[in-house]
């Protein structure tokens, strides 16, 4: 009979008596319920709260009173059984071997660590005490359950550094337990395994892909040099379109090579390995944008240059240069100077991240678009004002003083002086503006000639059928062309015109 047993049937009875034959004489005697319950109990693989469950709590043919009797012994039994389990350890604990360790497996001394990250483990097989840091007892555990070769999840048990034997699963317990104490913060992937009973085989079906993914990003943080250099090779032929024209020399520092791709390998091998679809399509678009953006600021990356110097040597450096190195005279040099060539190799190992920014200017302000139509109606009432006052003006005066100039034949020096050839004359007429201001303007060179009857001219200028060209260059018998000019009484005063302060809207007519 073992001690849960024992103490059950003490509490069933009521009787301390030791003796098992009187023990089960008692049970017999006072209720077959509870002795049948009792050797139920003895026998092996069974547990115990499944059996009162079902054979006292959940049985229809046992009276009330009966059940709260046996219930409450069970409970009884119980609270004494896990107490006296406890003062049994805390005397095994006290009476074990320690092992001779002084340093954890980073070989830094125990003694000058905390003792609230310092974990005994107790091994009940060989009564032995174990002093670990409990960092490095999370590492082994992540080591463990993220066992995958060639990123294939296959989780292995936990195993006792020191010995190489499995951890019993109350050992697995007592470490969860004092981890949840602790300040660390408990793995995500030992939680997981505690919640499957810390049974390895239904760990691994319903964490594979949660296993697969931190084997990935402990495979960037921790993987060698040779190892990240040969996945980062493979990524460059699955994206050599991407990687186009970047050429890598075979003789490139292996160690640059690698530090400036390994931000890019975790990318990579989510895109490749990983069982989620929605992280595999962001990896490898991710991934797409980065190599295409490294390619554009960096095209000759990888490269190997030489670098080629020329220098000079006189005579008298020669003989210094010679003297210093020791060496040899050749004979037969009879060149003043000498040319020594040196080939100095480098290689493109700078990375570009960032884009140049662009150099700021200046922003001019634009003018305002303007209409062709409100282009034609402007032109058009500046052309009529100048020419109803100072154009009509200015051709009367100039045709004035053409039909009054004296030309003097045979006079080749000076108008009106003998021996000078007729030369235009030039006048400056004086223009009065609207504001009531003079305006010099010089007038075109005209030459006189006898044949042209300046009336006839001045006639025709006066003319409704003539048309005057202004300063502007539109002519007004084109104008007759355009649908989208319509009579100004119709034009409106919009946003299209530009305000100006000599030209008013009803000023406009049309004289076409």
């Amino acid at each position: 009979m073992n001690s849960f047993v024992y103490i059950i049937s003490f509490f069933l009875i009521g009787s301390r008596n030791m003796k098992d034959d009187a023990m089960k004489r008692e049970l017999v005697k006072g209720d077959i319920v509870a002795y049948g319950f009792v050797c139920s109990l003895l026998e092996h693989g069974v547990k115990k709260m499944v059996l009162l469950q079902n054979t006292i709590t959940d049985a229809l043919f046992i009276q009330p009173e009966k059940k709260k009797h046996i219930q409450d012994a069970f409970y009884d039994a119980q609270r004494v059984y896990h107490g006296m389990c406890h003062l049994a350890r805390h005397f095994k604990v006290r009476r074990a071997r320690k092992f001779d360790v002084q340093s954890d497996l980073c070989l830094n001394p125990l003694s000058e660590l905390s003792p609230h990250i310092i974990y005994h483990l107790y091994d009940d097989d060989n009564r032995t005490l174990y002093s670990f840091r409990m960092s490095d007892l999370m590492t082994i555990v992540n080591t463990a359950l993220l066992h995958s070769p060639d990123f294939f999840a296959d989780p292995q048990t936990i195993r006792n550094p020191y010995t190489n034997i499995e951890f019993t699963r109350a050992q697995l317990y007592s470490l969860y337990f004092a981890v949840k104490r602790s300040s660390y913060v408990t793995p995500l992937l030992f939680h997981q395994y505690f919640k499957v009973d810390f049974n390895i085989l239904e760990f691994c079906k319903s964490n594979e892909c949660y296993i697969r993914e931190a084997a990935i990003e402990s495979f960037v943080r921790n993987a060698s040099t040779n190892q990240k250099y040969l996945q980062i090779l493979k990524m460059f032929v699955d994206y050599r379109r991407q990687l186009e024209g970047i050429v890598i020399h075979d003789d490139f520092p292996k160690k640059k090579f690698v530090a400036h791709f390994s931000k890019h390998l975790n990318d990579y091998l989510l895109e490749c390995y990983s069982l989620n679809p929605a992280i595999r399509h962001f990896s490898k678009r991710k991934l797409k944008g980065e190599l295409l953006r490294f390619k554009t600021l960096n095209p000759k990356y990888g490269r190997k240059i030489a670098t080629v110097t020329y220098k000079t040597y006189t005579a008298e450096s020669a003989k210094q240069r010679d003297a210093i190195t020791q060496t040899p005279f050749v004979f037969g040099s009879t060149s003043p100077t000498e040319v020594k060539r040196t080939v100095v190799y480098s290689f493109v190992d700078e990375v570009i991240t960032k884009a140049p920014k662009p150099r700021v200017r200046s922003i001019q302000k634009r003018r305002q678009p303007r209409s062709r139509r409100a282009s034609i109606v402007r032109n058009r009432t500046l052309t009529d004002m100048n020419t109803s006052t100072s154009t009509s003006a200015l051709l009367d005066e100039a045709f004035t003083s053409l039909r009054m100039g004296n030309d003097t034949p045979n006079t080749p020096n000076t108008p009106n002086t003998p021996n000078t050839p007729n030369t235009p004359n030039t006048h400056i007429n004086a223009i009065i503006d609207e504001n009531g201001d003079e305006i010099e303007d010089e007038a075109t060179d005209y030459q006189s000639d006898n044949s042209i009857d300046i009336d006839v001219i001045i006639d025709m200028m006066n003319s409704d059928e003539s048309t005057i060209d202004s300063e502007s260059d539109v002519n007004y018998n084109e104008i007759e062309d355009y649908d989208d000019v319509e009579d100004d009484d119709d034009v409106e005063d919009d946003d299209d015109v530009e305000n100006d302060d000599d030209v008013e809207n009803d000023d406009v007519t049309s004289d076409t």
